[in-house]
């Protein structure tokens, strides 16, 4: 620890409302993730909620990925110890109140931590999302009483998730109002829904702070050539070099068991969940003569499946493939970077992480042409709309750009990330906030 630092003065951040780390898809469990793994500020210990069954973290992997069985993590250069994970037991029979009673849950622990260890000084509980707001009241004032600041990340738009009846939607609005208006500070990670709560909240005290990717090296996108249209490209699987970087290996691994070739598929990777709409992405891309593939990693909804199926009948088209979540990071990169075009359908919540990681990865990006969207690719990216032949169009347009143009959407992309949305420059300025 740094001399000039006295324990007793470091500043606690409590991070509620993520899964929990490591990532598994999520925005928040990627956004958690990145920014106590990346912290290097020894004035700030991290202490991240997360679930101890269901979906998320558990004990195993929590354990794995931070090598203390004592549920602490150190990621500081000296070693000194920057934070702990803290886990809370979710019960499936709640159904989908459980997400609700999970935040509650934390927040009691956290709060009463803190009221256990006085020696705490001004702790920070940074709130992932608004799912808690008729609990925000009496949460506020025992944080206030401690001396703590309630922080609120608002995510996106939770009331216009078609997989919410309407009495849930009606919740989640009343639980928005709640939660803005008792939030000591509301950061922002869209400047959309900053420009949101700023209309219809004129809140004292909103932000915005992006997500961030990380831009791959260059041996990471081994085997690519960016500005290549899928037929420039040969079928056969990369050759293999001395020496060459063992995830090529898994890479066409991987490509062989989904029968596929480099520049030969198209790429979606997130929840399957119907607001990501993967019912118009594979609808649209089988109104399409191609010999590409369409490859889905996603999270298990046998419901959701069944239904884009009997709509569709895409599982009678082999070129549709949906795949079960793949978390070696180097690998999906790889993958990005190998595909023709990633193809983005969120059209709910801020900024993306995983558009922002495919922005920086892959050859090319098309998105549904929403604010949250337009506002991270701005001009690097093809758009599309719901409208019945818009993406299909979209993906034919792809298909015959010019080398040229490709390759000057993907310099495009790259300078997006680099400029605006890179981890380090994201980790500085929650450093900077929290302390």
């Amino acid at each position: 620890m740094c001399a000039s630092i006295k324990k007793d003065e470091r500043r606690h951040v409590f991070i509620i409302g993520c899964k929990g780390i490591p990532a598994r898809y999520g925005g928040f469990e990627t956004f958690a993730d990145h920014l106590v793994r990346g912290s290097r500020d020894p004035g700030i210990v991290w202490h991240v909620a997360c679930q101890l069954s269901g979906e998320g973290a558990d004990i195993t992997s929590a354990a794995t990925a931070w090598s203390q069985m004592d549920q602490t993590f150190t990621t500081h250069p000296e070693g000194e110890e920057i934070g702990t994970v803290f886990f809370i037991r979710v019960h499936s029979k709640l159904g989908k109140a459980k997400a609700i009673f999970y935040d509650v849950d934390a927040m009691t622990y956290a709060i009463e931590y803190c009221e256990k260890h006085r020696e705490i000084q001004n702790p920070v509980f940074y709130l992932l999302a608004y799912r808690i707001g008729p609990w925000m009241g009496h949460f506020a004032r025992r944080i206030h009483r401690l001396g703590g600041q309630l922080f609120l990340n608002p995510d996106g738009h939770e009331w216009m998730r078609r997989k919410w009846s309407r009495p849930v939607r009606i919740y989640w609005k009343i639980s928005e109002n709640m939660s803005v208006r008792k939030a000591d500070k509301v950061i922002c990670d869209s400047r959309a829904i900053k420009d949101y709560i700023d209309r219809k909240y004129r809140h004292r005290d909103v932000m915005f702070i992006p997500y961030g990717a990380d831009m791959p090296e260059e041996s990471e996108l081994a085997g690519t050539e960016a500005g290549s249209a899928p037929e420039d490209l040969s079928s056969g699987e990369g050759s293999r070099r001395p020496g060459r970087d063992p995830v090529e290996d898994r890479y066409d691994s991987w490509l062989s068991s989904h029968s596929v070739s480099e520049r030969k598929y198209c790429l979606c990777v997130g929840r399957f969940v119907p607001e990501n709409n993967y019912d118009v992405i594979i609808r649209e891309f089988m109104s399409v003569k191609s010999d590409m593939k369409l490859i889905l990693i996603t999270t298990a909804n046998d419901e959701l499946k069944a239904a884009i199926d009997e709509a569709t009948g895409f599982s009678g088209d082999d070129r549709i493939q949906i795949c079960t979540p793949l978390y070696d990071e180097k690998l999906l990169t790889r993958i990005r970077a190998g595909s023709f075009a990633y193809i983005h359908g969120h059209e709910v919540g801020g900024t993306n992480p995983s558009l922002l990681e495919s922005l920086a990865a892959s050859p090319l990006c098309m998105v549904l042409d929403v604010p949250f969207n337009r506002e991270v690719t701005g001009d690097s990216a093809i758009y599309w709309t719901k409208e019945p032949g818009s993406m299909g169009n979209a993906l034919k347009k792809a298909c015959s750009m010019p080398r040229e143009e490709l390759a000057r959407l993907r310099e495009l992309a790259k300078e997006r990330i680099k400029d605006d949305y890179s981890w380090p420059s994201v980790i500085k300025k929650y450093e900077a906030l929290f302390r």
